[in-house]
């Protein structure tokens, strides 16, 4: 405090409360002054010294003490905020659940850690960890081993827990050793702050016998012996003495053993013992305690020994497509259908004392296809559903009796059993090679259509054909369509539409059972036919030409019949007496009629002009199926039309037979 007069004064300073800046809230802590009255000479300058008492760390931040100081002798007051900034002051503690951890000398140990935050604010911590030489030491976090770890944000006077794990050297330390890793722990603050801080350990003092076997326990066979070679080994660090007990399955005993056995700390020992099978040894689970008074090492294994299944098979049901279940016969309703998934159940037993996870292989010839589920295990006399999937060839023969064989192992089990089908056949067809679907009103036009047996069974029915629209569809012929299996047929329709536009044709065989095929559908549609003569059968504008060429004829006709003169006399002529000599001899009149223009008057054409000339399609080819532009020659056994001449699309030099009735080319005429 300073007197900026140059004549003495006597002041005095006061403060004020302290003030949190932050949110503005006074706090009550112990503010004081190392002195209240002074006399300044002029110009005179003074030290003040301002205590704060705080109860605990202050919160980052600025606090403010308001100084004022009054020159009493003048009356005169100043003012001074004295601010106390303070930063982020970190401080951590380290503890455990142990003053001295104990260590584990054979396995991790898992340790927790808890890191105290004591600083005046919420702090991260970065931590470190250096184990012992020959030790291993990991925090954990997010399921990560690493010597390094990152806690969250700690609260002050909060912890937050760090797993650490710590491994012992591969040469197992003896009891009692004590050692210490260090960790490092440096705040996240600006500076940083670091501690080092030992964790002292001790190792426990551990027994621990592993016991091992490399000797095969699996395929024993009853009423026989085996050795088992068993390693003993002290993992610990304590000697021990060791006492074993056996406890083992039905039929198995101990005919020799080595007795009790001792280790010392890092000793291993072979262990041989004997084992005898009775005839009636089954298998099961074998222990061998090794004991050192209250602590008993295990081990434990299954002897396998050899029982073989006997499995067998009763027929329970089948089902055929559509869900129908047959009980009463492996043959359902008689035989089975080609092209189909049957499912076939058995009830599989198991007549041996053992428990038998069944292995089903199926073979089966190639007109079929079986597939087997995974039965479940089974035990003595157990019964379990077996059930298999076959599925039918479309080509198998009918009437045939393909088999299949199902052949159960597993478990030393070496059963099989064969299974006979009998193949019942079926009726399909398909349709191919329609000629032509368009058509004229009142016109009866031949078309054909290829019908193909493309099932497994002799094909013979009648076909029929109607319309939509009424029109008549008649077949050629008996309408009875025999065909062997894969044969085809040309079927010859004769279609006289009723009405122009577009009709539905459905040729069917009615007599054919629920099979989709038997059906064929196509669309056809029929031209409208040009208004004609009642009387000729001629159009209108024919009829009207004809009519007016005739009227012309008639009227030429009268008016030069009108205009002809009467026939004259010949007259009489005097014959000269002299020839006249250079003079034209004068013809003589001639006696003939006037010549008449008869006018050429059309004649009604009979037959053309009583039906209106047909434009006949062109055929349509059966190798290409397209209209036949050039040359046409036929099959004389089915009529059947193919283009005469090769074209790159269309090459009768390639073909062998006729594509309908398989008549062989050489057989073909020319039209």
């Amino acid at each position: 405090m300073q007197n900026t007069g140059l004549l003495s004064t006597n002041a005095s300073i006061t403060e004020s409360a302290l003030t949190y800046i932050e949110d503005d809230t006074e706090l009550n802590w112990y503010v004081g002054l190392s002195g209240s009255q002074y006399e300044l000479t002029g110009s005179e300058s003074v030290s003040l010294t301002v205590t704060v008492v705080h109860p605990q760390s202050p919160a980052p931040g600025t606090y403010r003490i308001a100084l004022s100081a009054t020159d009493l002798d003048n009356s005169i007051t100043t003012s001074l905020d004295l601010d106390l900034v303070v930063d982020e002051i970190p401080d951590v503690g380290l503890e455990t659940d142990y003053d001295v951890i104990p260590v584990s000398p054979i396995e991790s140990t898992m340790v927790p850690l808890y890191v105290y935050n004591y600083g005046n604010t919420e702090i991260a911590y970065d931590l470190q960890v250096q184990p012992p030489n020959g030790w291993e030491a990991y925090f954990v976090q997010d399921f990560t081993e690493s010597p390094f770890a990152t806690s969250e944000l700690i609260a002050v006077d909060s912890f937050e827990t760090i797993q650490m794990i710590v491994k012992p050297p591969s040469v197992v330390p003896n009891s009692g050793f004590q050692t210490s890793l260090t960790v490092s722990i440096n705040s996240i603050t600006d500076p940083v702050v670091n501690w080092l801080i030992d964790v002292p350990i001790e190792v426990e003092a551990v027994k621990s016998v592993e016991i091992k076997t490399n000797t095969p326990l699996v395929n024993l066979l009853p009423n026989s012996e085996f050795v088992a070679v068993f390693s003993i080994e002290n993992k610990g660090n304590l000697a021990v003495k060791l006492s074993p007990t056996f406890i083992l399955p039905q039929g198995v005993q101990v005919i020799s053993s080595l007795g009790s056995v001792e280790l010392d700390i890092g000793e291993s020992e072979l262990y041989l013992v004997t084992f005898q099978l009775s005839k009636s040894a089954a298998s099961g689970p074998a222990v061998l305690h090794m004991d050192n008074g209250s602590d008993r090492f295990t081990w434990t294994d299954n002897f396998d020994i050899e029982i073989f299944p006997l499995p067998s098979l009763q027929f329970n049901r089948v089902i055929f497509p559509g869900d129908q279940e047959y009980t009463a016969s492996f043959y359902g309703s008689g035989s089975h259908p080609a092209g189909s998934e049957l499912r076939f159940v058995w009830e599989l037993t198991n007549d041996a004392d053992i428990e038998w996870q069944p292995v089903v292989t199926a073979l089966s010839d190639p007109q079929l296809s079986v597939t087997c589920d995974t039965p479940a295990m089974i035990g003595y006399q157990q019964t379990t559903e077996l059930a298999c999937t076959v599925f039918t060839s479309s080509e198998a023969v009918p009437f045939s009796e393909p088999s299949f064989v199902l052949r159960f192992s597993g478990s030393g089990a070496d059963y099989s059993e064969t299974f006979s089908l009998y193949i019942s056949g079926y009726e399909e067809i398909s349709w191919s090679g329609l000629t032509s679907n368009a058509f004229k009103e009142g016109e009866a036009k031949e078309i054909q259509v290829l019908v193909t047996n493309t099932g497994t069974l002799p094909f013979n029915h009648l076909i029929s054909g109607t319309s939509s629209e009424g029109w008549d569809v008649e077949v050629i012929g008996d309408g009875i369509v025999d065909l062997e299996v894969g044969e085809s047929r040309t079927v010859k329709l004769l279609v006289t539409p009723n009405s122009d536009g577009f009709s539905d044709i459905t040729l069917t065989f009615s007599s054919v059972g629920d099979v989709e095929s038997a059906t064929y559908i196509f669309s056809a549609n029929a031209d409208k036919q040009a208004a004609q003569s009642a009387a000729f059968g001629l159009p209108l504008a024919q009829i009207g030409i004809i009519a007016i060429l005739i009227l012309l004829s008639v009227g030429v006709f009268v008016v030069l019949t009108r205009s002809k003169p009467p026939n004259q006399p010949l007259p009489t002529v005097p014959r000269p007496q002299t020839p006249i000599i250079n003079q034209p001899v004068m013809p003589l009149p001639q006696v003939t009629s006037q010549p008449q223009i008869v006018p050429v008057i059309p004649q009604p054409q009979t037959a053309a002009t009583s039906t209106p000339q047909q434009v006949t399609p062109a055929p349509i080819c059966w190798q290409c199926r397209n209209s036949i532009a050039g040359k046409v020659v036929g099959c004389p056994s089915c009529g059947a039309r193919y283009c005469g001449d090769d074209s790159p699309s269309c090459k009768l030099s390639e073909l062998e037979s006729c594509l309908s009735c398989q008549a062989p080319v050489s057989t073909f005429i020319s039209e």
